[in-house]
C-alpha cells in the first residue's frame, strides 16, 4: 500500500485531484467542489466529517449532491474557496485522528497518518482567512450552532435541534461507522493484535511529530478569523 502521506501529497498537486476522482468513478467526482455545489464540508480524515455532513443533509434538506465533500484533500478546500462556495474545514485533535487511521487500512502506520495530519494542516494556513474552521469539540457539543451557522450562510431557517433529533442522528452515524469497518476490513485492515500494537504507538506523548501537528491545530485556532464554538449562534450579516 502505497504511503497515505505520499497519495495525499500527490492529491494536492495541481489537476491530480481531478485525475484520481475520474479514476474513481462517478461517486468521487461529485465529492468534488464545482459551480453547482451549495457548500464545501472537506477535513482531515476522522475530524467529524460524516457527522456535519450528515446534519446538514438531514436537518437543512441540503441534497449530498450539492456538497462538496470527503475528499480528504486540501485541493478540494482551494477548489471551493476559488468558486466562492461557503467552505467549512473540520479541526480535530491529531491523536484522536491518527490512532484509527491505521489499524483499519487507511494509514500504513501511525507516523504516516500523522505526517498527512501536518502536511494537510500546514497548507490550510494560507487559506484561513477564506474558510471557516470547525473544531471537532464545538462541532459535537453544541450541533446546534453548527446548523444556524450554515442555515444563515445559505440563507436557509435555522432548524430545530433537540434530544430526539440527536439520537436520529447519532443511529445514521453508527450504521455508517459499521459500513466503513466492513470497507476497512475489505481493503486490508491489520489483524486484533496488530491493531492493539499501532494504537498503542501514540502512547508516548513526547512525540516529535505527534507534538509538531498538536502545535499546528493550536495555531490554526488562535490565527483563524472564523471559528465555530460551542454555543455560538450565527450572525446573519457575516
Amino acid at each position: 500500500m502505497i504511503a497515505y502521506r505520499l497519495r495525499q501529497q500527490i492529491k494536492a498537486l495541481p489537476g491530480m485531484l481531478e485525475l484520481h476522482a475520474a479514476v474513481r468513478g462517478k461517486r468521487a467526482a461529485g465529492q468534488l467542489a464545482s459551480p453547482d455545489k451549495l457548500i464545501c464540508i472537506e477535513g482531515f480524515p476522522r475530524s467529524g466529517n460524516s457527522f456535519a455532513l450528515t446534519c446538514v443533509r438531514e436537518r437543512l434538506g441540503v441534497p449530498q449532491a450539492r456538497i462538496a465533500h470527503h475528499t480528504h484533500s486540501i485541493a478540494n478546500v482551494r477548489r471551493a474557496v476559488g468558486l466562492g462556495l461557503a467552505t467549512y474545514v473540520m479541526l480535530r485533535e491529531p491523536r484522536a485522528c491518527c490512532e484509527s487511521m491505521a489499524p483499519w487500512g487507511a494509514a500504513r502506520s501511525v507516523d504516516d497518518a500523522l505526517g498527512a495530519y501536518e502536511a494537510y494542516h500546514r497548507a490550510l494556513f494560507a487559506l484561513l482567512d477564506q474558510v471557516t474552521i470547525v473544531p471537532f469539540e464545538a462541532l459535537t457539543r453544541d450541533p446546534g450552532a453548527w446548523l444556524e451557522l450554515v442555515a444563515a450562510d445559505i440563507g436557509a431557517p435555522p432548524p430545530a435541534w433537540n434530544e430526539a433529533i440527536a439520537a436520529e442522528i447519532s443511529a445514521m452515524m453508527k450504521r455508517g461507522d459499521e459500513r466503513r469497518k466492513v470497507e476497512g476490513r475489505r481493503r486490508g485492515s491489520l489483524p486484533d493484535g496488530e491493531k492493539s500494537r499501532t494504537e498503542g504507538e501514540l502512547e508516548t506523548p513526547s512525540s516529535p511529530l505527534l507534538l509538531r501537528c498538536e502545535k499546528l491545530r493550536e495555531d490554526i485556532l488562535a490565527r483563524a478569523p472564523h471559528t465555530l464554538r460551542a454555543g455560538d449562534r450565527a450572525d446573519p450579516a457575516r
